[in-house]
């Protein structure tokens, strides 16, 4: 059974897999799933048919605002037990991304932003208006970066 589950390559059998690691910790989950080969290897099919972000149930209860975060993005929250997230780290799933933990979710979402600097001379009035605000604003921050 091991060795079918580890071949399969199908989305709705990393499904049904997903599903089960979810219960693990409510003790309702099928035995296969608690082969740690097997949760890994639905984990990377799930990643690569799936927008999923894969966490633990401390991770879910003490950084909910960047759950949310990746909820809103259209991200499917997969709760998994540490022993199946810490092998996660740095593997790659079977089109060959690496797997989305909350640190790579966190790390892609950096990523992704554009900066794009304007010339101050190009400012509108009202954009002008809060740049000039830019010094008060840094020290009630403790005051302007070096750089």
């Amino acid at each position: 059974m091991k060795a079918m589950l580890l071949a399969s390559h199908s989305d709705a059998v990393a499904e049904v897999l997903a599903r089960d690691l979810t219960r693990i910790e409510e003790g309702t989950n099928h035995d296969e799933v608690v082969w740690r080969e097997v949760a890994v290897h639905a984990c990377q099919i799930l990643n690569a048919v799936r927008k999923v972000v894969f966490v633990t149930a401390t991770e879910r209860t003490l950084l909910p605002s960047a759950l949310d975060h990746a909820i809103s993005e259209g991200y499917q929250i997969v709760t998994v037990p540490e022993n199946i997230r810490s092998r996660l780290k740095s593997i790659k799933d079977i089109q060959g991304n690496f797997v989305r933990d909350l640190s790579v979710y966190q790390q892609e979402w950096a990523l992704s932003f554009e900066f794009k600097f304007v010339d101050e001379n190009k400012l509108s009035a009202h954009e002008r208006a809060v740049f000039e605000l830019r010094e008060e604003i840094a020290r009630l921050a403790g005051g302007m970066p070096l750089r």
